[in-house]
């Protein structure tokens, strides 16, 4: 990240600056900055069309249902083994990206 003297904050990469964080405060700017590039940096290996069209938004309701589905059959066999691993995979990013 880059500053100048005034409250705009520049995100900029290999000294090549992308965008111009204006109209915030200096501490949001940084933190819009940040989350900018943590997200530029998790999207490595996505492909751009995936991301328009929605894929993080399929893979949370995708690990919402296995989560749900895997309840549904513990309700119905407290003893599945199986299903109790499967809500526990499945709840642990949701909780991490979503707060579910």
């Amino acid at each position: 990240m880059h500053e100048t003297n005034d409250d705009d904050v520049f995100l900029d990469v290999n000294d090549t600056i992308w965008a111009e964080i204006v109209g915030e405060t200096r501490s949001r700017a940084r933190e819009r900055a940040r989350r900018i590039m943590a997200c530029f940096n998790a999207c490595e290996g996505i492909a751009t069309e995936a991301l328009e069209n929605g894929i993080f938004e399929e893979i949370l309701e995708a690990l919402r249902r296995i989560k749900s589905l895997s309840a549904a059959v513990l309700l119905a066999d407290p003893s599945n083994l199986n299903a109790e691993a499967a809500k526990r995979i499945a709840a642990s990013p949701l909780k991490k990206a979503t707060d579910e």
